[in-house]
């Protein structure tokens, strides 16, 4: 969340100096072509707007990803009332603390007794895939639009949708059964 955070204050920040002619973050900007910037700017800009569509989520759910990310830093008074109990109990184990600070963050919640931190544990859950959804999705239309160019563009929409569920399998491919079993038809 603070990459996403800063990034966006740093796309502020560049668009800015751009515009006032200040190079100090583009010096080889500077050197090549200091006074065409326009082009520049509007690409910031342009950037800057993709980016907020793209992630303006995250400061809805601003609050949960700092508890997730944080949860022994986590003010008990401001989160909502039904993690605080949780997050009370969580703070107070020093066990839990040295296993937050010795574990990835997803095998921390993965650890975490999901009975006793139900609230933080899903919280976690839906946090973590917020993220991995969002590149599957992504990962998914650019195959797509590999399978479906102008060089193969005669794929039917059952082609294209076999291509891609083949594409994004996580199954390992047995090609030796697969052709065993053609060839046996085949011949019958």
């Amino acid at each position: 969340m603070y990459n996403i955070l800063a990034f966006q204050l740093k796309l502020t920040l560049w668009e800015q100096q751009l515009r006032t002619g200040n190079f100090s973050h583009f010096p080889t900007l500077d050197e090549l072509n200091p006074g065409n910037t326009a082009k520049f700017v509007t690409c910031i800009a342009e950037l800057k707007t993709r980016f907020s569509k793209r992630f303006g989520d995250v400061k809805n759910h601003a609050e949960k990803i700092q508890l997730f990310t944080v949860p022994f830093s986590a003010d008990i008074e401001t989160v909502p009332d039904k993690f605080q109990m949780e997050l009370i109990d969580l703070q107070c184990s020093d066990a839990l603390r040295e296993a937050y600070n010795k574990q990835n963050l997803l095998l921390f919640y993965k650890n975490l007794d999901q009975n006793k931190y139900t609230n933080l544990v899903n919280n976690a859950k839906m946090i973590s895939v917020l993220f991995g959804s969002t590149y599957l999705c992504e990962s998914v239309f650019s195959r797509m639009k590999f399978a479906k160019s102008k060089t193969r563009s005669v794929l039917t929409d059952t082609n294209l949708q076999n291509t891609l569920r083949i594409a994004i399998s996580q199954l390992p491919i047995d090609i030796k059964k697969i052709v065993k079993k053609r060839q046996v038809r085949d011949y019958q």
